[in-house]
């Protein structure tokens, strides 16, 4: 069911998704759906907590278990362009930018980002420590961009832009942070 709802919210975002609309797509009756989550607002707190475990927590494991810094950065910038071409957008970009940043909802996705944002740059770091990073880069700035470019693939994608166009911007993101300290 929670996968249902995820898709839902996704799709339409919070008030653009009802009790009823849910029940009717998953089968699951309005009661049962009070009696396991309490209200709507409680069953889109564990929508979020389970989209995050689906993005965002399986985005941090790949950056921290890739050996190589730079090759966990890139691999973070192509698997957020794929990502992007097959999805409605964003879950949590939508509800940062829709919601109170005083909200559950979006202090939920706002720590989550925390994470990715924290993980980004750490490899970022070691990269630059090591001689990776493309001349005056700041690590900080090139983990942050990389994040901002995610979060606004996910943004254009959802508004219709193009699989390949998002993939070109991925391609020139990436060029202008000097391709990450080329092949490496």
């Amino acid at each position: 069911m929670l996968d249902a709802a995820l898709e839902m919210f996704v799709a339409n975002g919070y008030d653009g998704v009802c009790v009823a609309a849910i029940c009717d797509r998953t089968g699951v009756a309005p009661q049962s759906l009070y009696n396991a989550f309490g209200d709507k607002a409680a069953l889109y707190q564990r929508v979020l907590e389970r989209y995050g475990g689906l993005t965002h927590a399986p985005a941090v494991e790949a950056l921290l278990a890739e050996p190589d810094p730079l090759v966990a950065l890139r691999r973070f910038a192509s698997g957020f362009a794929r990502h992007a071409s097959t999805c409605d957008g964003c879950l949590f970009a939508r509800v940062m930018a829709e919601a109170e940043p005083d909200r559950e909802d979006a202090k939920l996705a706002q720590a989550s980002t925390a994470r990715l944002r924290k993980a980004l740059r750490a490899r970022a770091r070691e990269a630059a420590d090591a001689g990776r990073l493309p001349d005056g880069a700041d690590p900080g700035a090139v983990a942050d961009t990389l994040l901002a470019l995610a979060v606004g693939v996910a943004v254009v994608s959802r508004g219709g832009m193009p699989a390949a166009v998002v993939k070109g911007c991925v391609r020139e993101g990436l060029r202008l942070l000097g391709d990450l300290g080329g092949s490496g």
